[in-house]
């Protein structure tokens, strides 16, 4: 029997004989052949099995977070692909980067189902505001799962030593204990590679074990109440996080979560935006 590639408005392919009508929301792709055959072909052509209504949603809602000298610019699907390719190159990157890991972590994303696509919980490069150009990458594993969010990072070599790191992962905790659902931040790093532990104890986590080659490290949400002197969850302490969480449900900016990096247990102050 001779078959028909079809494909539907949602971007979805199958195969349909040649000799039958189609049904409503159905269209021939010009490909025909034997129905083996046209599973290879839809087997090359069908790479994003995502519908192309999730893949828009995805691909249209990106965030974005500053810092003193970095955006944080959370990267579409398809921008993680790119970096999927063991050769790829931009203009926008500084030369040593894509990273060693850069492909596994390109590839973790891409093994994600449509329920794992949250907002903000993706993979971020890190772009530096004096050129414009990506120096490194920083991200989540997963979206968040039984209150905890496991973090990853790295930094082109070319631009280690500047303080970017601490200072994105900084932005990228704050901003993670501002969303639903996150009670601590877990990362795991080898055991030989201290400039990342350094990272992370300048951050604020805390070492709690060891796993084979590799150590965790937490950073739990009751650390990073905030707090002066020190900051009750009294009255009025309770007033002032009332007033963060509402600003912040709101989209509006009144006021602003300092965080200090290195102290312990880490503090975070209110501000007033500048």
């Amino acid at each position: 029997m001779i078959y028909d590639v079809v494909v539907n408005d949602e971007g979805q392919y199958s195969t349909w004989p040649a000799d039958r009508e189609l049904p409503e929301g159905w269209k021939p792709t010009g490909f025909r052949g034997g129905k083996e055959e046209c599973l290879r072909h839809i087997e090359q052509v069908w790479t994003d099995l995502k519908p192309l209504s999730l893949r828009g949603l995805i691909e249209s809602e990106t965030n974005s977070l500053r810092t003193a000298h970095l955006t944080l610019r959370e990267l579409t699907p398809a921008e993680v692909a790119v970096l999927l390719d063991g050769n790829a190159t931009s203009d926008d990157w500084v030369a040593d980067y894509p990273l060693p890991g850069s492909k596994n972590a390109a590839t973790g994303f891409g093994r994600r189902n449509a329920d794992q696509m949250r907002y903000g919980f993706g993979m971020y490069h890190l772009v530096r505001d004096s050129d414009g150009l990506v120096i490194g990458e920083m991200g989540f594993h997963q979206p968040p799962n039984g209150g905890a969010v496991e973090v990853g990072f790295g930094l082109a070599e070319s631009c280690r030593g500047a303080g970017y790191a601490t200072e994105a992962l900084a932005e990228l905790v704050r901003w993670a204990f501002s969303q639903t659902g996150v009670d601590q931040v877990v990362a795991r790093t080898l055991d030989s590679n201290m400039p990342a532990q350094g990272v992370l104890t300048r951050t604020g986590f805390k070492h709690v074990s060891r796993d084979g080659d590799f150590e965790r490290f937490i950073l739990v949400a009751a650390d990073l109440a905030p707090f002066s002197e020190p900051f009750d969850l009294d009255d009025e302490g309770r007033a002032v996080v009332a007033e963060v969480s509402e600003a912040r449900l709101s989209g509006e900016r009144r006021h602003e979560l300092v965080f200090v990096p290195g102290t312990d247990p880490l503090i975070r102050s209110i501000s007033e935006p500048g």
